[in-house]
């Protein structure tokens, strides 16, 4: 039996770490998105940080990625399916900086 115990604790290991790496994944991706966003207005220094950071914010709130794509949309004044291409592009780059 403790063939079997080591291997399901492998395997929730290794669900763990994947999970835990999806998040930072999604985490750089709204830190680069929130901060692309924020560069398309005309706020620099502390208030862009802290735009950036309030819009990253509502990704946790109700409504979720929705909340967050739809706050990026209306600051940038360009549509959803736009900030999705945007979100896809920003993934890609966040998988290849984000490390396990």
């Amino acid at each position: 039996m403790h063939i079997f115990d080591d291997r399901e604790r492998a395997f929730e290991h290794k669900w763990a770490r994947d999970a835990e790496h999806r998040l930072r994944i999604r985490a750089r991706r709204n830190r680069l998105l929130a901060d692309w966003a924020v560069a398309e207005g005309d706020l620099t220094g502390n208030a862009a940080a802290d735009r950036a950071r309030a819009l990253m914010k509502k990704d946790y709130e109700p409504g979720g990625e929705h909340a967050f794509f739809s706050a990026i949309a209306e600051e940038t004044g360009r549509d959803t399916a736009e900030i999705r291409g945007k979100a896809e592009e920003f993934a890609t780059q966040a998988d290849s900086e984000v490390i396990v």
